[in-house]
């Protein structure tokens, strides 16, 4: 009887101990792959998969279906459509490792990188984050102090980049905490107001940025008066 229960507490225990393993790697959180916000392929994240799959013990079936659920962009839309022979995860990785395969445009990613300015974004802090993701993007291996140093040089309002430049931040994470205390005028452009046409009879004198000036009644009671002469001398002119 000892013995009975001391195996049902065991299985008991076991089933406890599988059904908790089981909630943990449903809340797994599995790294997103979207071929438009990474250049290096789909090689590195089918690895990373991999490894969780073996760390799990996930078979070839269930790896595919967990990893579909984070694919983003044209490679969702390729999961969608993809018709293989076998629905494993060796076809799966197979397929979307020759269809995304890694980017070699060092020029492109530099150039893209180098040429982000503040202007476009509404916040400093917004600014950097973007400049050094395209700058990592480049997979050069910039110091801490170089990444600091680019990401200022393209602040485009001197207050602010002379403020980053005389605080003396070191790295990258100091330097986002120093921009969030800036907060960016944001230009509005101004509305022009077409300037009168000269001898037009508009009656209205140059207009500045803005604003319109008021009309000079005695220049538009002469050119009424210029207009009634001229419709005179051609009525006399048709009589005759």
């Amino acid at each position: 009887m000892a013995v009975q229960e001391a195996l049902l507490e065991l299985f008991q225990k076991l089933e406890r101990s599988l059904g908790s393993s089981r909630r943990g790697t449903d809340d797994i959180a599995l790294p997103v792959f979207d071929p438009q916000r990474t250049d290096s392929g789909a090689l590195g994240w089918c690895r990373e998969i991999e490894d969780l799959g073996k760390e799990f013990g996930w078979n070839g079936r269930e790896t595919v279906a967990r990893a579909a659920k984070v694919l983003k962009g044209t490679a969702s839309t390729w999961f969608e459509n993809w018709e293989p022979e076998q629905r494993d995860w060796e076809s799966f990785k197979s397929d979307l490792i020759d269809l995304f395969p890694p980017k070699r445009n060092l020029a492109e990613k530099l150039k893209r990188a180098v040429l982000l300015t503040s202007e476009a974004f509404q916040t400093y802090c917004e600014y950097a984050r973007e400049k050094l993701l395209l700058l990592n993007r480049t997979r050069i291996k910039f110091t801490e102090a170089e990444l600091v140093e680019l990401i200022i040089a393209d602040i485009l309002d001197i207050s602010v980049r002379m403020g980053a430049i005389n605080s003396g931040v070191q790295t990258t994470s100091d330097l986002l905490i120093l921009l969030s205390s800036y907060v960016k005028n944001i230009r509005k452009r101004k509305i022009e107001t077409p300037e009168a046409t000269p001898g037009f009879g508009s009656g209205f004198s140059k207009c500045k940025t803005g604003t319109r000036d008021k009309p000079d009644v005695h220049l538009y009671q002469t050119y009424l008066r210029r207009v009634a002469k001229k419709t005179s001398c051609v009525k006399r002119w048709a009589v005759f």
